[in-house]
């Protein structure tokens, strides 16, 4: 797809308006927004181009809250997380790299479904709570990101189910996601994934990417965060099954 071309505008308001909402989301529960923004973007544009799209605003907007996020990261946590992904992110980025882009969507769109109803089921982790669980979950998490930027979704389904509390959930993911999305960008362009076709969208994605960080932090200074949460679940839910159902169809299984 020749994007930014002047023949298809509408597509590029569409994922101003995805990254607004998306930001929002992001900003007031610390994960959420690049489940939401490849879901929805995937719509419009292949995991090897949207995925890169989304690890360079992923990066932005860590920077923007990692200050009003620091006091809170649990730094024993945020290590051994970030030593299993330093192992796995690699293995997912060259997926991204060289799957076909209909399989990487089915795939992209199941481990969403499956993250997003093991967190509304309430499956818990509880009993496995030791360092090795932290390990185990940064290589999961890492493979996620590396080959579809959603690494953060696998850390949200066992900090939920171990009762972390959620200033502590929020800012770990937010240190994690910096280290992670600047490691797989910076594979990334050795498969030749960044050029300036695709940091020219994300330049004009950041504005929408700003103000909705900023609306959903002054939000989640302000509310309750339980049934946002459900609702943000339930939201990928539906997006996750209804990209399952298309990539099937382009599959023709």
């Amino acid at each position: 797809m020749i994007f930014l071309s002047g023949a298809e505008p509408h597509l590029l308001i569409y994922l101003i308006a995805v990254t607004f909402v998306a930001a929002i989301v992001r900003g007031y529960s610390g994960f959420g927004f690049s489940a939401l923004v490849v879901m929805l973007g995937g719509w419009v544009l292949p995991p090897v181009q949207i995925v890169p799209i989304v690890l360079l605003m992923e990066i932005i907007a860590s920077i923007h809250l990692l200050p009003s996020a620091w006091n809170a990261i649990n730094w024993p946590r945020l290590r051994r997380l970030l030593m299993g992904s330093a192992f796995s992110i690699p293995v997912g980025v060259y997926a991204l790299a060289y799957f076909d882009e209909n399989w990487m969507r089915f795939v992209i769109s199941l481990l969403v479904l499956v993250s997003s109803l093991l967190i509304l089921k309430g499956v818990s982790f509880a009993r496995h709570d030791r360092p090795s669980l932290d390990f185990s979950l940064g290589i999961v998490s890492g493979a996620m990101t590396g080959a579809a930027a959603v690494g953060g979704l696998a850390v949200a389904v066992v900090f939920l189910s171990i009762q972390v509390e959620v200033a502590v959930i929020r800012s770990t993911l937010i240190s994690l996601f910096l280290v992670t999305d600047v490691y797989s960008t910076l594979l990334g362009t050795q498969h030749g994934f960044l050029n300036s076709q695709l940091l020219m969208i994300s330049l004009y994605l950041l504005p929408a990417l700003f103000v909705g960080v900023s609306l959903g932090k002054r939000y989640f200074n302000e509310t309750n965060t339980a049934s946002f949460r459900k609702y943000v679940l339930l939201l990928l839910t539906g997006l996750s099954f209804g990209g399952i159902v298309r990539s099937l169809f382009t599959l023709n299984l």
